[in-house]
């Protein structure tokens, strides 16, 4: 008989008595009040609450196949934490899923495609730090570290239409690169203020400050005319959201 197989079986046997892999039970249990019931472990059985007070880092990743049950768990979540802390929530939906579930819950579903979001909104940061901003989203859709003359005409741009002008546009930005003879950089930028595709391109009517303390919001880009323009907004709204909450920082009251 193979020595390999015999080693096996014995440790088999021996694994019986081996308390399965997972955490300590004082670390998932919490009070009804505290934490957000998920579930309970595969092996013992034990209640799972997920309590950030507790947590060294409470972001949360939602992985696994398709329909493992990603959107699921994502509604339970945002339902129990809206239930037990009155918590916030922003959903970014890339394909319009869940639209119908933020009605039957209450929230409020807002169209991208008929709306405006300025690009050039600074949202409470510093002019310099939201043209980097800017560049950087940029550098990932349009791929403009491989084009280093355009990318510097763009942020030369910007850095001019935020001296002259109050609420400067994407527009404006263009209109400057026509303007000084960057023909290659003023057709990048138009391609996201030309007509069907202006989305970025006036007054925003968007005001993401409020919606952060709106309750339940889902922001659907699926009507968006180019996965470049839901990328654009997606991140765009990010940058947003994450500078707000970092003025703000966490909300006992609300949970998170």
């Amino acid at each position: 008989m193979d020595l390999s197989y015999i080693l096996s079986r014995e440790l088999a046997k021996k694994m019986i008595l081996v308390h399965p892999p997972e955490p300590r039970k004082e670390l998932l249990l919490s009070g009804i009040g505290d934490g957000l019931y998920l579930g309970k472990t595969r092996y013992t059985n034990t209640p799972v609450f997920w309590d950030f007070k507790r947590l060294i880092n409470p972001h949360v990743a939602i992985v696994g196949i398709t329909g493992s049950g990603k959107s699921y768990v994502t509604k339970t979540f945002l339902t129990r934490a809206s239930l037990i802390w009155n918590s916030n929530a922003i959903i970014i939906d890339w394909v319009g899923e869940y639209d119908s579930w933020v009605k039957q819950a209450g929230g409020r579903v807002i169209n991208l495609a008929k709306e405006k979001l300025n690009l050039l909104d600074l949202v409470g940061v510093q002019k310099t730090e939201r043209i980097q901003q800017i560049i950087s989203a940029l550098d990932v859709l349009l791929n403009l570290k491989e084009h280093q003359e355009q990318r510097d005409e763009i942020e030369e741009a910007l850095e001019e239409v935020y001296s002259k002008k109050a609420k400067p546009n994407l527009i404006d930005v263009g209109k400057i690169l026509e303007k000084k003879g960057y023909k290659k950089a003023a057709r990048l930028v138009k391609r996201f203020t030309s007509e069907g595709s202006d989305f970025f391109a006036g007054k925003s009517t968007l005001n993401i400050k409020s919606l952060v303390n709106s309750g339940l919001i889902c922001l659907d880009l699926h009507e968006l005319p180019t996965e470049e323009m839901r990328s654009l907004a997606g991140l765009t709204i990010l940058q947003y959201i994450k500078e707000i909450m970092r003025k703000e920082g966490i909300t006992e009251q609300k949970g998170i």
